[in-house]
């Protein structure tokens, strides 16, 4: 996990801490699918099961390792951008474009459906902003 965390991020100049810990999930279920695994004591809270792993790499220095790097490591949010009236106007042109260029029914019928799935996404996200006001 160290080494793993040294590595560059997609969008930041270290890995974020949900990348590294990759390196311990995929080491865990090579340890449970191993001859060897204990798979004898399981508990059970309705919905939720919890499994006893003897793995010898699941510790609680481990788990303080992995609390640490959680808090050091940087965690780097890339929001999604918001669709403006300028952009859906633009893709509306382009699509019309499209419609006119398309050559049969169930080509022009996959345009149509999905603008109308964007404008009717579009309206709807505007009425939930305006509600909130």
């Amino acid at each position: 996990m160290l080494h793993a965390s040294r590595r560059v991020g997609k969008y930041t100049l270290d890995l974020q801490h949900d990348s590294t810990r990759r390196t311990h999930t995929w080491h865990n279920n090579a340890h449970a699918a191993a001859e060897k695994s204990s798979s004898s004591m399981v508990l059970t809270n309705q919905e939720k099961s919890f499994h006893i792993i003897d793995a010898p790499h699941s510790s609680r220095w481990r788990e303080r390792l992995v609390l640490g790097m959680k808090r050091r490591t940087s965690i780097f949010r890339k929001q999604d951008e918001s669709l403006s009236m300028t952009l859906l106007l633009a893709i509306l042109d382009l699509a019309e474009e499209d419609w006119k260029a398309s050559k049969t029914e169930k080509e022009k019928k996959l345009i149509e459906e999905t603008m109308c799935f964007m404008i009717l996404g579009f309206i709807l996200s505007l009425w939930g902003v305006k509600r909130c006001r």
